[in-house]
């Protein structure tokens, strides 16, 4: 049985429970970790991976760490995370260097040219750990406050149900969407610190993963400005909506790879293929059939149905896994959206990356 494994970006802190629906098609998800994990046993469904373990290091990072954060309490309240966050994103990169430097190779002496190179590249390395672990500190932030919006939302609408006539429905409905607050950090910094972290480490993936297409679009770009072309969608896979019964997850995971195990071999094996060698003259239409053995196999009745829809949400399409194709290897977009000159040498056979991006978007909708 061919595995299809994944990396995903730019997020370094995910679970199982958000990559659930993904995992009906990939058989691991990994993700990057900026920071040697403390010891515990590994997710075998969601593994993570440390590119360039800091060793002796690991120390120090954690004292610039603290150094950044300053008073917990007020980090805490996300006043200075927000700060330092504009610091390391902002500020002149020279002066960050010498913070860095300070904490990392205090009393250093004159150095060798060669020397100096490798200071630079492992201080560049500490800037792009720092961010994607401010990043998952902001992210844990963003979670308590949504799930507090989201208590803060259940009563309201229970309120509105007791109180409300028929009369009432669109006012419900105004009062109880909530705006969420927007993410504060720039993803486009994200995924750069992501691919400097990830071209550090021993490992070259062909596929990645992301949640939404304004995580996707720095790839696209890179993609059509080295080679031309925008990546070509090659498959649209419905899935289910496994939050319906988190509980017995894993066993309805089990009987839904079962049901699809034969369409989903014969999927990854034309995936393998078109990453090693490019697109076949039949593989497009290939994939069309495909797809359309996956729909028609996956309606088991594993997962319930999903609640009925409001108005305002019926215009929004089923969740689906796109999947696209990139022109050039996934370290090679990686080097030349993190500016580095010499991207590292193949690996592998894969001549082309895959991109998968979780989509609620019309199937009419072209990527």
């Amino acid at each position: 049985m061919t595995s299809l494994v994944a990396y995903h970006f730019p997020e370094t802190d995910i679970t199982v429970a958000d990559v659930h629906s993904q995992l009906l098609f990939f058989s691991q998800i990994f993700h990057l970790t900026p920071l040697e994990q403390e010891s515990g046993e590994p997710d075998e469904l969601c593994p993570a991976y440390t590119p360039a373990p800091l060793g002796d290091d690991l120390v120090r990072f954690k004292q610039l760490l603290a150094e950044l954060k300053g008073n917990e309490a007020a980090f805490y309240q996300g006043r200075l995370s927000n700060l330092a966050l504009e610091y390391m994103e902002n500020r002149d990169p020279k002066t960050v260097q010498a913070i860095i430097s300070n904490l990392h190779k205090p009393g250093t002496s004159a150095a060798s040219a060669s020397e100096v190179t490798s200071a630079r590249i492992r201080e560049e390395l500490w800037q792009a750990r720092l961010l994607l672990k401010l990043a998952e500190i902001l992210r844990q932030e963003e979670k308590v406050l949504a799930e507090g919006l989201a208590s803060l939302e259940e009563r309201q609408a229970e309120l509105f149900q007791a109180l409300k006539g028929e009369d009432l429905d669109d006012l419900l409905q105004s009062l109880t969407a909530t705006a969420r607050p927007k993410f504060p950090v720039r993803i486009e910094s994200l995924i750069k610190a992501w691919g400097r972290l990830l071209l550090a480490g021993d490992r070259q993936p062909w596929f990645v993963n992301c949640f939404s297409g304004e995580a996707a679009e720095p790839f696209f770009e890179v993609n059509e400005n080295i080679s031309g072309q925008r990546p070509v969608r090659l498959l649209r896979l419905p899935l289910p909506d496994c939050s319906q019964d988190v509980d017995n997850y894993h066993e309805k995971r089990q009987l839904w790879l079962e049901s699809l195990a034969d369409c989903r071999q014969k999927i990854a094996t034309l995936l393998q293929d078109i990453a090693s060698h490019g697109l076949g003259p039949t593989s497009l239409a290939d994939l069309t059939q495909l797809a359309a053995q996956w729909t028609k196999s996956s309606d088991q009745g594993i997962w319930p149905e999903s609640p009925a829809l409001s108005t305002s949400q019926k215009n929004c399409a089923t969740p689906h896994l796109e999947i696209y194709l990139l022109n050039k290897s996934i370290p090679e977009l990686l080097s030349k959206l993190c500016a580095q000159k010499n991207p590292p040498e193949p690996v592998g056979p894969w001549r082309h990356g895959l991109l998968a991006v979780l989509s609620s978007r019309s199937s009419t909708c072209k990527g």
